[in-house]
């Protein structure tokens, strides 16, 4: 449990709102408590279970070695001649998209477009001085959240155009990406359209050790 949340009257509500911390983001009710340059002592990739976006081109994890000893062993085969079972590494990836699917009426009752807002944060790698062994301080690197103000555009509700996606402005390579396509189900009028909307980080990769930037 976070230590920084507030205290509320019903523990559903407690819950909730540490689930919210502790899977998004920091917690930003009520209005008397401020994160908005909330400093992590990790990277946000390793601090927060979802919505973290990485960059595509940087999304994949070194490799990690197994986490059942096995490392640590002779390197001899088994005395019985048969060789090691164990299989290739994993490839383990960090997301960088997240989005939603929503279903629309058909095209002839609705505008042909709808609006987005999105809202997100960057974090920024800084140095800072820590108490270390004796009295001595060390230099050690924290993560800097720098809140964006919303982003609204409107998204053309066109096949081509989300497959193509829309870049946000000023948002250094965040981009909008969709799928539209006609759906029938039982009790959905014909023409329903199932939309699929997806906000993705197309940064490059960044400078070793800033990678989470």
């Amino acid at each position: 449990m976070r230590a920084d949340l507030p205290d509320v009257t019903h523990p559903r509500e407690h819950l909730v709102a540490a689930l919210e911390a502790d899977l998004i983001g920091p917690f930003e009710k009520p209005d008397d408590l401020d994160v908005s340059d909330e400093l992590l002592k990790l990277p946000p990739s390793r601090w927060y279970l979802t919505g973290f976006l990485a960059p595509m081109e940087a999304r994949e994890l070194a490799d990690e070695p197994p986490d059942d000893g096995t490392e640590a062993g002779s390197d001899r085969e088994a005395d019985d001649g048969v060789a090691s079972d164990v299989g290739p590494k994993r490839r383990h990836f960090l997301p960088a998209s997240i989005g939603l699917s929503v279903l629309l009426p058909p095209a002839d009752r609705r505008p042909d477009a709808i609006g987005a807002t999105v809202r997100w944060a960057d974090y920024v790698a800084e140095e800072h001085a820590v108490e270390g062994p004796g009295d001595e301080f060390v230099s050690r690197k924290f993560w800097r959240r720098r809140p964006r103000a919303p982003v609204r555009v409107e998204l053309p509700l066109d096949a081509r155009t989300l497959r193509d996606g829309v870049e946000l402005p000023d948002a250094r390579g965040i981009w909008l990406h969709g799928r539209l396509e006609t759906t029938a189900a039982r009790g959905l009028p014909a023409g329903t359209r199932a939309l699929s909307v997806f906000v993705v980080n197309r940064r490059g990769q960044g400078m070793q050790g800033r990678a989470d930037e």
